[in-house]
């Protein structure tokens, strides 16, 4: 039997332009970090979450490109296209921002801040042991927010793609690529289930709210020699 991983997050509540307030870039570039989550041109988030990027009107021909760290410190770098009038959300998750930049001048005004969603760092599974298996039990702490457990198949310690020495990601194809639990979805009370599989690793997801919640992933399974 493994030893039982507790994980436990939060988040704080979402605030559309915590990372740059309103501007309107006239040509391709980096967008000033000037939100209220930011200091010396760097924005500290509560918790590695997702970004958004609000547009006031079509850029949806526009590619954003936002470089930061996650949770355990690691630089991480998303691309992703803009919103028609709306908002588009990064793939990753960041702790902290260091730069926006836009691939040409901005249809209109945009904002960058965050919502209500943000995942947990992956946690590695074993899929060496025979007949493995998970248990997990996702306890509310206090509070009110809904979350999702999930699984990769996936490498989630080195799967660069692109140029840098940040972990970056390919535009509109994430990876780990995340796969819903089969029942612990859209909780917003405490669960539990199981897995009776192998994969690489697991990880929750705050959709909304902002309680506090522990998920707990316990191995079982005989440890080959």
């Amino acid at each position: 039997m493994g030893q039982p991983v507790a994980v436990t997050k939060a988040l704080t509540a979402a605030s559309d332009n915590a990372i740059c307030l309103s501007q309107s870039p006239g040509a391709a570039g980096n967008l000033t970090i000037n939100g209220a989550s930011a200091s010396g041109g760097v924005a500290t988030l509560d918790s590695q979450r997702r970004v958004i990027i609000t547009s006031a009107a079509d850029d949806s021909a526009k590619t954003f490109i936002v470089t930061g760290t996650n949770d355990y410190g690691a630089p991480i770098k998303d691309s992703f296209a803009g919103a028609n009038t709306g908002i588009a959300q990064s793939n990753l998750n960041f702790k902290t921002v260091t730069q926006v930049h836009i691939s040409a001048a901005s249809a209109g005004a945009v904002k960058v801040g965050t919502n209500g969603v943000g995942s947990s760092p992956w946690v590695l599974f074993d899929s060496h042991i025979p007949t493995p298996n998970i248990s997990f039990a996702a306890v509310l702490n206090s509070g009110s927010a809904t979350i999702q457990v999930e699984y990769t198949y996936d490498e989630v310690v080195n799967s660069p793609v692109g140029s840098g020495s940040a972990i970056a990601y390919a535009p509109a194809t994430p990876v780990p690529l995340a796969w819903l639990h089969p029942s612990l979805q859209n909780l917003s009370a405490s669960n539990d289930g199981g897995l009776t599989f192998p994969f690489r690793a697991w990880r929750f997801t705050i959709l909304s709210g902002t309680g506090s919640w522990t998920v707990t992933g316990t191995q079982g399974g005989i440890s080959g020699p």
